[in-house]
């Protein structure tokens, strides 16, 4: 055997156990972290509806915005509103929320979960009293989707930010229309 051929077989062992390392640590890791996610989600919940309870993630039909839905039971077996899983787009890229919405589409709670906005172009967004501004719209109220339909202090505060308001006020008013147009199944 040439020297090449050895160098090779040695390297072929290290790139082996290294993969063989990684799966392993997958193994032993992967569920840990599936129940941590799991716990964080609750814990999100339970901030959204503090005194309800919630059914089983269902997948989302027929939208590009709602990925799937939590339905929020208020007695035993009626689901009386939903906590909606949605996609948006920033300044900084794709948005997560959570949008807590009554069964006419009108949005209790908003929490943004993911983000890759910057500081000063976005990042505010991530502050829970952010997403006051869209509590009470999306039923009869509609989703404030500009500036111009904002008060003068939100219009103030999303100044600097304006791609990010409209990427979530987007998303917001389409989660609401999916709730109003029937897309929550009971």
């Amino acid at each position: 055997m040439n020297k090449h051929a050895v160098a090779a077989g040695k390297i072929a062992g290290i790139c082996f156990a290294g993969v063989l390392l990684v799966v392993l640590t997958h193994l032993v890791t992967g569920a840990a972290i599936e129940r941590r996610d799991e716990r964080d989600t609750y814990r999100i919940l339970k901030d959204l509806a503090p005194d309800k309870g919630f059914g089983v993630l269902k997948p989302a039909e027929g939208s590009d915005t709602v990925l799937g839905y939590y339905p929020v039971w208020g007695k035993p077996g009626e689901a009386e509103s939903c906590i909606l899983v949605a996609r948006g787009r920033g300044y900084g890229g794709p948005l997560s929320l959570f949008v807590y919405c009554k069964a006419d589409g009108e949005i209790l709670a908003v929490r943004l979960l993911e983000t890759r906005e910057y500081p000063g172009m976005g990042k505010a967004a991530e502050a829970p009293a952010y997403m006051n501004k869209f509590k009470g719209t999306g039923g009869a109220k509609p989703v404030p989707l500009t500036l111009g339909s904002l008060s003068r202090a939100d219009a103030e505060a999303v100044s600097g930010a304006t791609i990010t308001f409209g990427g979530i006020a987007r998303a917001l008013e389409r989660a609401s229309s999916f709730v109003k147009n029937g897309g929550i199944r009971k």
